[in-house]
């Protein structure tokens, strides 16, 4: 009786074993570690799906103003004395510039809207101010505009849209990140954004407003 309790004691250390130490293929029985805090991305093996994909959120990660690569459209931004007319702005001043498709494309339309000078425009989300809290909800003043749209005519080649830019600063709700403030003057520097329209598709050019 004894040599059987023997056994079954060799037995069951042999199984303690095997389950801490690992299988026949060498692995250790350790923890994966935790993941770390803020956006990741888990790539995995080639023919294999990723379990985890964590994406920064559209222009989280860019800064300043942005043009769509792609974009077969040209904006044409008028200089004085060899500086953009964007440079040095005051309250109310109407700014013009010009898009033309470039050949083969048209040009259906273009929005302009005032956005903070920090952030990248990058897509639709950006674009809205209750999405994105990028861009103004209202004119920051009397004298400006918060939002401009130009509509194109056959056959839709170029076009000149107008927008006075303001100072001041407005807060409002986001759909869900909550309030946010954006402020345009001397020491907080903007960006007029155009979302153009061209056959399918459409693209955003960031234009820098500095002011005086």
């Amino acid at each position: 009786m004894v040599p059987s309790i023997i056994a079954v004691v060799a037995i069951c250390a042999l199984l303690g074993v095997l389950l801490v130490g690992g299988g026949s293929d060498g692995s250790k029985g350790t923890a994966a570690p935790a993941a770390a805090d803020g956006p990741t991305s888990t790539t995995a093996a080639p023919g294999s799906t990723p379990s985890t994909t964590v994406v920064p959120p559209s222009g989280g990660t860019a800064q300043g103003s942005y043009t769509t690569p792609t974009m077969p459209v040209r904006v044409e931004i008028p200089e004085v004395s060899g500086r953009p007319v964007t440079d040095g702005v005051v309250d109310g001043q109407a700014i013009t510039v010009h898009g033309d498709p470039e050949p083969g494309s048209m040009l259906y339309g273009v929005e302009a809207r005032l956005c903070r000078g920090d952030v990248a425009i990058v897509s639709d989300g950006d674009f809205a101010p209750t999405l994105g809290g990028r861009c103004i909800d209202k004119p920051l003043s009397a004298i400006s505009d918060a939002k401009v749209e130009v509509v194109g005519t056959e056959p839709y080649s170029g076009l000149d849209v107008t927008f006075r830019v303001g100072v001041g600063s407005t807060t409002y709700i986001t759909q869900y990140d909550g309030p946010t403030t954006i402020t345009c003057g001397p020491a907080s520097p903007c960006q007029i954004v155009l979302k153009l329209q061209y056959p399918k598709g459409f693209g955003f050019k960031g234009i820098p407003v500095t002011y005086r």
